[in-house]
């Protein structure tokens, strides 16, 4: 497995209150080197500043948990840190949540370790990892109808329009999938997706969801005609 983008494998910090857990990553980090480099565990918030410092650009934690939690609410905007969060009794209101703050990967606890290896690539690349009923869910109003042309689409030109609808709709895809998809090349998709960042005001995948649900949201369905 080789690691693309800027080379560097992702710097992993585990960030959970149960020791266990946070013994389980290291080994499972370790073992996967050098794909991924082990940088620490931390069990308390007020540790995280200097394990950023330290280069830890992926933090591992446990959206189960409260610290978890807090994690995504204090880490979420911070665009040099991404957060892959293992998942079992969060409810689904909570883990949507979590993925409109901020948190970029979501992965079942009964997933085998590939998939684990997977997400964490995956979000190092600036790629989302989310369970399929967590992009149904927040993918559910953006796909019943069209954008507000009035607010988003006006500022894109045609063919930006089509990037744009493709990546809303296939918002957990790979982007070469959504390339081939598009039969243009992962580069060209890159282009067109830089152009759009610039026009929209957003930096990531994940800010153009978050800016595209948000778009939904504010449309009110018309009216019906009378007579």
């Amino acid at each position: 497995m080789s690691i693309r983008g800027n080379g560097a494998a992702p710097k992993v910090l585990a960030v959970s209150d149960y020791p266990v857990l946070n013994l389980g990553l290291e080994k499972f980090v370790c073992s996967n080197a050098p794909h991924l480099e082990w940088k620490g565990a931390i069990s308390e918030l007020g540790s995280l500043a200097n394990a950023i410092k330290a280069g830890a650009n992926i933090i591992m934690t446990d959206l189960d948990s409260a610290l978890g939690q807090d994690c995504v609410n204090l880490l979420g905007p911070i665009n040099q840190v991404s957060i892959v969060a293992l998942i079992g009794s969060a409810t689904e209101d909570l883990v949507e949540a979590s993925v409109l703050k901020g948190l970029k990967g979501v992965v079942q606890k009964q997933a085998g370790s590939n998939v684990l290896l997977k997400a964490i690539l995956a979000v190092h690349q600036g790629e989302l990892w989310l369970d399929r009923q967590v992009t149904s869910r927040l993918l559910r109003g953006l796909t019943a109808r069209e954008a507000n042309p009035g607010s988003i689409l006006d500022r894109l030109t045609k063919r930006e329009q089509m990037i744009y609808k493709a990546v809303i709709k296939q918002a957990g895809a790979p982007s070469r999938l959504i390339a081939t998809d598009l039969h243009i090349s992962e580069h060209t998709l890159r282009n067109h997706l830089t152009a759009i960042y610039s026009k929209l005001g957003v930096s990531s995948r994940l800010e153009l969801l978050v800016l595209a649900q948000k778009d939904v949201a504010q449309i009110k369905p018309a009216l019906p005609k009378r007579g």
